[in-house]
């Protein structure tokens, strides 16, 4: 059953393009999804061990490996619209299990990648989400994890963002990480192009072993590139400090940094790879 033209009325300040989007998908499976999503979140939380924020940063990645497994089992057949429209299926009605679906956003987009062409475009509509938890719009957190694909987020993201990211490309509309927390913490990515066309609150690149990292805005209390490498990252707008101070290359071993912008505090703790500012490289410093 196709989504009717009803769409416009359910979902509000929604443009033609993507309602043209929803139109495509399918009502029944974007439900598949959520019950699975459901009752996944069930099973995992029985455990508390392995809750998300038991600080054990072993068990992050659990529930992604548990969803993307029972979504095989399952043999749900879905396809990108259907993706988007889950986008738009959440709401204050999630709060009790909404920490899990940039989880389950990555598994269902790696899932179809998997399985099809790779040149397919993933569209995450997240200015709809309107789900408030402490008193602010809540963002979602481990978007884009062990991606492969080529995503584009529509709308602001939380932290943990591409945390071992392999290939593909993404691209963040506005802003990456938590502004209330400071803790984008784009890490471990190993391959693949990341854009981010806002700022970023928190670190960027940690434990980079390959790839880019493209920031068109200023990064707010975060480092760049500690324990970093190999790759490339870029960042156009300022370094700005409210809560902590950052540094740039903090025990970094490899990997080139470029630097626009002011503000910038390159680490004492650097070991090799190179870092530019403005065109002129500070680390290795140009004799």
């Amino acid at each position: 059953m196709k989504l009717s033209k009803l769409v416009e009325t359910e979902y509000e300040n929604i443009s033609s393009e993507h309602i043209a989007l929803l139109k495509k998908s399918d009502r029944n499976v974007v439900q598949e999804i959520r019950t699975l999503w459901i009752k996944t979140t069930e099973i995992f939380c029985k455990d508390l061990q392995k809750f998300l924020y038991n600080n054990d940063n072993d068990n992050f990645d659990d529930y992604y490996n548990l969803f993307a497994e029972k979504l095989r089992l399952k043999k749900i057949r879905y396809n990108p619209e259907d993706i988007t429209a889950f986008c738009f299926s959440l709401d204050e009605k999630d709060r009790s299990h909404i920490e899990y679906a940039g989880y389950v956003l990555s598994a269902l987009v790696n899932h179809h990648a998997s399985i099809t062409d790779n040149e397919t475009e993933y569209l995450l509509f997240l200015d709809n989400l309107t789900c408030h938890l402490d008193n602010y719009l809540y963002q979602l957190d481990f978007l884009c994890y062990a991606n492969i694909a080529n995503v584009h987020i529509k709308g602001n993201a939380g932290s943990f963002l591409c945390s071992s990211m392999r290939n593909g490309i993404v691209e963040f509309e506005k802003n990456a990480g938590d502004n209330i927390h400071s803790n984008a913490e784009i890490a471990n990515v190993s391959g693949g192009r990341i854009l981010v066309k806002g700022d970023v609150y928190g670190n960027i690149g940690t434990y980079m072993t390959g790839g880019e990292i493209i920031v068109l805005g200023n990064v707010y209390d975060g480092d760049v590139g500690t324990d970093m490498c190999n790759g490339k990252i870029t960042i156009k707008g300022d370094a700005k400090y409210e809560n902590v101070f950052g540094e740039v290359g903090m025990d970094m071993t490899g990997g080139e940094i470029y630097l626009e912008g002011n503000n910038w505090n390159v680490s004492s703790s650097i070991q090799a790879g190179t870092v530019y500012q403005n065109g002129k490289r500070i680390f290795p410093e140009e004799k």
